[in-house]
């Protein structure tokens, strides 16, 4: 039989120095350890994605409310409507990743273009989508087949003083994962909500005094006349433009 003494801890024969021979330490894989798993991709934000500037990240993340993926091939004019519809959608705006297709593949990035074909893409919210505030960078990476290649990456801001619309004047803004027109009307009411157009200095079609009921007219007329002194002479027509400058 082995005889311990009391220094000698359980599992160490009497004699052996275990200060020199500690006994190994469990390895981490001998557990089964609940690692707090990392936050989703549904719940990162545009300006979380576009600060990583990974592009591993981008490819994993679909088109939803957050990103919109092209080609790198997608003309400036058409692209530009993108940038519209960033600015017009609340509460973050959006993402243009150009060079990666939808499933997050890239197979022609901005090295297989001339550097003047980048520079018109790079310029494209400025040029056709002037109100849309945006920064963009290009990020590094390597394709399938082996070849150094990078995308751009545009971060669009939501602009909530104003509907943004493209130099071609058309807004649009986000619904899903699609691109939306904006109907005028729309644009209208959403300009009237930004505080953007004073609902009472839109023009209107009606010509006077054709499309005018005469009989209130005369009836504000008769009213201001006695509100303000003014006499018979003065015409309705002025009487009344009078009367809305005023108010």
């Amino acid at each position: 039989m082995i005889q311990r003494d009391n220094d000698t801890p359980r599992g160490f024969p009497q004699g052996l120095n275990h200060a020199d021979n500690p006994p190994p330490e469990p390895h981490i894989d001998q557990y089964e350890i609940d690692w707090p798993k990392p936050e989703g991709l549904r719940l990162l934000t545009p300006d979380e994605i576009y600060a990583k500037g990974d592009v591993d990240l981008l490819a994993s993340v679909k088109e939803d409310r957050r990103i919109e993926k092209k080609p790198i091939a997608y003309q400036c004019r058409a692209l530009s409507e993108y940038f519209s519809m960033w600015a017009n959608t609340p509460p973050d705006g959006g993402l243009i990743v150009l060079g990666m297709e939808n499933d997050g593949s890239v197979i022609r990035g901005c090295e297989s273009i001339p550097q003047s074909r980048v520079n018109e893409l790079e310029c494209t919210g400025g040029t056709f989508c002037p109100d849309a505030r945006h920064e963009f960078k290009k990020l590094q990476l390597k394709r399938k087949d082996g070849v150094n290649d990078s995308v751009l990456v545009f971060r669009v801001f939501y602009n909530k003083d104003k509907v943004v619309t493209t130099t071609a004047g058309k807004a649009f803004r986000r619904r899903g994962e699609s691109k939306y027109e904006i109907p005028l009307k729309e644009v209208t009411e959403l300009q009237h909500e930004k505080g953007e157009v004073d609902f009472e200095q839109e023009p209107v079609d009606l010509k006077f005094p054709d499309d005018f009921n005469m009989e209130l007219v005369n009836a504000f007329c008769e009213r201001l006349r006695e509100a303000t002194n003014l006499t018979q002479f003065h015409p309705a027509e002025e009487i009344s433009s009078r009367g809305a400058w005023e108010s």
